[in-house]
């Protein structure tokens, strides 16, 4: 009888140790997005539902096509966006505006960019390499939230050129920081059926996130 007894005792806590553990997976694995480097963040630091997030291209540096052929950049990009949730797995979001200025063919020759199919679903993730411990770095990905896909679409008249791009997978790294950075490095974009446009092309930029400043991506 003893022995039963023990033995029930052993398996109840050892269900609820389990249970206790699942319940702190789940917490842990919910992305915040943080106020201070934390891989934990407290409840006091997480931005909360609604926070606006704006970023704008890096100083000094350019927006750049690669694969179209044309080597094309652009010397000014913006995006914007709000948060849907104060925390979840992924964090919900969504992207409103995406801009592109100053944007020129390698002989110098003006193009006009626009983002295609606006506004975004978005998502922010923490990246699970660091787990619990690390840097307050993830994601940002964003995904069609209505008939059209994502893309870029660009007209360089005196080329010819009168193209549109779907993103294939648009997701931006976000290295927290104050401020935070954006990064797309060779983003693939596929052609959405034009021709004689090229079929397939990478978009490189760096983004400075001016709100909110600072901001890590971290554990709720």
């Amino acid at each position: 009888m003893k022995s039963i007894k023990m033995l029930g005792l052993a398996v109840g806590t050892a269900l609820a140790l389990t249970a206790f553990v699942g319940v702190s997976a789940a917490s842990a694995s919910a992305t915040t997005l943080c106020k201070t480097n934390a891989a934990k963040c407290a409840q006091a630091d997480q931005y909360p539902s609604g926070t606006q997030f704006q970023a704008s291209l890096q100083s000094k540096t350019s927006l750049t096509l690669s694969g179209a052929g044309y080597g094309l950049t652009c010397s000014g990009s913006t995006l914007s966006g709000s948060t849907s949730a104060q925390s979840g797995e992924p964090l919900l979001a969504k992207i409103s505006a995406l801009t592109l200025a100053g944007c020129k063919a390698a002989a110098g020759m003006n193009c006009t960019f626009s983002a295609a199919g606006l506004p975004y679903s978005a998502t922010f993730a923490r990246n699970e390499e660091f787990g619990l411990e690390g840097a307050s770095e993830g994601t940002l990905a964003a995904s069609a939230s209505g008939q059209f896909n994502p893309g870029i679409h660009y007209s360089c008249n005196s080329l010819g050129a009168n193209c549109t791009y779907d993103f294939a997978d648009l997701s931006l790294e976000v290295n927290g920081g104050s401020p935070a950075t954006l990064v797309a490095n060779e983003v693939p974009l596929v052609n959405a059926g034009l021709s004689p446009c090229a079929e397939e092309v990478t978009l490189s930029a760096t983004y400075n996130v001016s709100t909110p400043s600072p901001l890590f991506v971290s554990y709720g």
